[in-house]
């Protein structure tokens, strides 16, 4: 049987060892939907054989996991005895706060749009927080995929 790490990296892009044990690596997470360009997810063997991963930009395990097709359990080694280490309970999002986030951009593109129904010309810095809202509810949505 593979230990989780020989499991985990090869699911990774961009894996470079940092240490005997330690790496970095792209992140999958969903705060990355344009692809980590400079590596952010720290991968690393604990003492007792789990994986440790840590996303510099914010990503939660449960979700980078979830990104690779893994589950949390898959980080654990198998126990020695044959049972199952209990599961980890899945981190919850910070609910409240992704839905006034995701209703403060929608009334910023509402008042966008309002502008450009009625004719108003858009700056470029208008254009650019539009991007930007987009970019925040994508965000928003990938990392409550699997949680709804």
């Amino acid at each position: 049987m593979n230990a989780p790490i020989e499991t985990l990296l090869p699911r990774l892009q961009r894996v470079r060892e940092i240490r005997s044990g330690q790496f970095l690596a792209s992140c999958p997470g969903p705060l990355h939907i344009h692809g980590d360009r400079h590596p952010s997810l720290s991968v690393a063997v604990g003492d007792d054989g789990r994986v440790l991963l840590h996303c510099w930009a914010g990503c939660e395990v449960a979700a980078v996991v979830a990104a690779l097709g893994l589950t949390l359990g898959d980080l654990f080694p198998p126990r020695r005895d044959g049972a199952h280490h209990r599961r980890p309970q899945p981190m919850t999002p910070p609910w409240r706060d992704l839905v006034r986030l995701l209703l403060f951009e929608a009334r910023v593109l509402v008042e966008i749009w309002r502008d450009r129904d009625a004719g108003q010309p858009l700056t470029p810095e208008t254009l650019a927080r539009e991007h930007e809202a987009f970019v925040t509810i994508e965000r928003i949505r990938g990392a409550c995929r699997g949680h709804v």
